[in-house]
């Protein structure tokens, strides 16, 4: 009976080690599985971030394209306009009877064409490249009323060419700093989330 016993004995250990080896193995694979599946999930949550990064950085570059071209157009109507303002309002250019309300309605239409895009810029960011699209939507409000003072009953000549000059000269500075920041946004790499 004592080899029946021994024999037993070492059945039954012999079945409760491979019980807890087979318990140890599945929970080591268990592990394991969840360890490579939060690996997976982070890999693609990291490229998802970065595909996203892709798709925002082309959808920047062609807001920013599109509303330098608007406001670049923007600025041509509102200069010409302010040249035949600046004509008549000096005597060199009879005024037409209609002159001070076709003027406000252009400057009007060349002021509007650049806001869409500009929202566009604004929607798009980063804070940056907002800061300075808004100085030069600034810059084109305000030649706008210069013009409109331009085309107005009251007129100043030294006065309005002075303002004229000075709004004029502050353009091109707004539209070099839009430049920079965007091309600093642009160049930033995309990267994943944290």
């Amino acid at each position: 009976m004592d080899e029946g016993w021994a024999a037993l004995a070492a059945g039954v250990a012999a079945l409760v080690g491979a019980v807890a080896g087979g318990w140890y193995a599945g929970r080591a694979a268990k592990q394991g599985a969840e360890k490579a599946a939060e690996a997976v999930l982070r890999q693609v949550v990291d490229q998802g971030a970065i595909e996203h990064g892709h798709w925002l950085r082309g959808q920047r570059q062609e807001a920013y394209v599109a509303f330098l071209a608007a406001w670049d157009a923007s600025m041509a109507r509102i200069e010409t306009q302010g040249e035949l303002s600046f004509l008549i309002m000096t005597g060199k250019k009879a005024e037409p009877s209609r002159h001070s309300n076709d003027a406000r309605v252009r400057l009007n239409e060349a002021r509007e064409a650049a806001v869409s895009v500009y929202e566009r810029v604004l929607i798009l960011g980063p804070e940056p490249a907002e800061v300075t699209a808004a100085a030069m939507m600034n810059a084109l409000r305000r030649l706008c009323s210069t013009v409109n003072e331009m085309s107005g009953p009251q007129r100043d000549a030294v006065w309005i060419h002075d303002t004229w000059s000075s709004k004029n000269r502050a353009a091109p500075g707004a539209r070099v700093e839009f430049i920079r920041s965007v091309r600093e946004a642009l160049q930033a790499p995309p990267r994943p989330s944290a």
